[in-house]
């Protein structure tokens, strides 16, 4: 949806309420001048009422006055054809703008004992003159209205100086980058927006130092974890140079194998807590599908222990731009949970040329939610292949901008790597 900018929504409103202001107040004096209007013509015409009816009382035989602004006549009666057809079942009073012939006039009407008294004042001038003012008073309005829209827009802008400011530094935060990770307002800033700015800095404080604790974490795990992996894996290979119980053996074999995949992890633990962003030179372009056969040709035979076939469905070759150790250990162990969950059957694999691998467990394993409790049990028990959790592997995933999924429907559960963003161009 298009949303309205706040500078064009300040500006309508100020716009706006100005008209609003300037019709009433040009409403109100409307009405002011209509009414004073009113009151001169009335004044106007008890002079000449007064003027013609003590001339006429004087000199009943003269004719009454008749020029071109002051027309005066008895009638008998209202309808009488002595009337005109504009004046003709008017009632007494003052009536205002009345059209007869080429002129306006006002009417002056009232009953004189048994006749009718009209008075006619010719009008026409001063409509004329006030037509001409009210058109002009228009132009001015709307250059008045022009001229405010221009000043509304240029306030409105003034205004949201610090908002926009304020914007553009917030936007900035969408793309990290050095000595751009605070935002700032003018001194000339509300209040408002001084807190919002507050609370912004306060937020992305709170976030570094998240992520701060996060990399110290990663890097003194990687560390720590380092002697004590090389410790695991001599002493498995210095017991392995020597025969071994047959009942060892697997156990021997399942603790190598956790001890590799540990070592292989603590590099790309060290890269997470490196930098936030990858680092795209050690990206190298993979034959997707020569790389996940080299994965299950690996865990064929840990497979077959568990009764469980491993079997390519669906294949396309596809090249992709990744990180090869991250995306050989994110196969390697989505493809160990998904062998970890089974218990016997097939598991088949499929490679799409949109670069997408999805491993599909039609079997009656347990539900996608619990495969985290499964994998502790097996570990509590000694019976670990030492696949890593989902979301460990999600996480590495989101680094590189993959995405792993998972979905369970009637016991089968499907998990696919969409690798579309990392699709080699040609």
């Amino acid at each position: 949806m298009k949303r309205t900018p706040l500078r064009s929504q300040i500006a309508f409103s100020l716009l706006a309420y100005t008209l609003l202001v300037g019709v009433g107040v040009f409403s109100v004096g409307y009405l002011i001048h209509e009414r004073l209007e009113h009151l001169v013509w009335e004044s106007l015409v008890q002079i000449e009422r007064r003027h013609v009816l003590d001339l006429h009382r004087a000199h009943p035989d003269e004719p009454l006055p008749n020029s071109g602004s002051l027309h005066v006549f008895f009638a008998p009666d209202s309808r009488a054809d002595a009337v005109p057809m504009e004046l003709r079942g008017l009632p007494p009073g003052l009536h205002d703008e009345i059209d007869i012939g080429a002129g306006t006039y006002i009417a002056h009407i009232e009953r004189i004992d048994d006749e009718w008294l009209y008075l006619l004042i010719n009008i026409g001038d001063l409509e004329d003159a006030e037509s001409a003012w009210v058109g002009g008073l228009t132009v001015i309005a709307v250059l008045m209205a022009l001229v405010l829209a221009g000043l509304s827009w240029w306030l409105a802008g003034r205004l949201m100086q610090p908002v926009s400011r304020l914007e553009r530094d917030i936007a900035r935060l969408r793309t990290p980058a050095p000595n751009s990770n605070r935002v700032a307002v003018d001194d000339g800033a509300s209040a408002e927006l001084a807190d919002i700015a507050q609370a912004v800095n306060a937020l992305m404080q709170r976030i570094e130092e998240s992520q701060e604790r996060e990399r110290q974490f990663l890097a003194m795990a990687s560390h720590e974890l380092r002697t004590p992996l090389a410790i695991i894996g001599g002493a498995s290979e210095v017991i392995g140079l020597r025969p071994v119980e047959a009942a060892l053996a697997r156990p021997l074999g399942r603790i190598r194998r956790a001890a590799d995949s540990l070592e292989r992890l603590v590099p790309l633990l060290q890269m997470l807590a490196k930098s936030p962003q990858p680092d795209r030179a050690e990206v190298e372009n993979l034959l997707l599908l020569t790389l996940v056969q080299q994965i299950c040709a690996e865990l064929a035979e840990h497979a077959a222990q568990r009764a469980i076939e491993v079997r390519m469905v669906t294949t396309a070759p596809v090249c992709v731009a990744a990180h090869r150790a991250t995306l050989h250990l994110v196969l390697t162990h989505v493809m160990l949970a998904m062998i970890e969950r089974s218990d016997t059957g097939v598991l088949r694999v499929e490679v799409s040329p949109a670069a997408e691998v999805s491993v599909f467990d039609p079997g009656h394993g347990l539900p996608a939610e619990r495969i985290g409790e499964r994998f502790a049990a097996r570990a509590r028990a000694d019976h670990s292949s030492g696949a890593l959790s989902l979301p460990l592997l999600e996480r590495l995933c989101h680094y590189w901008g993959w995405r792993l999924t998972w979905s369970e429907f009637d016991g089968a559960l499907t998990v696919t790597l969409d690798l579309r963003s990392a699709i080699a161009s040609a």
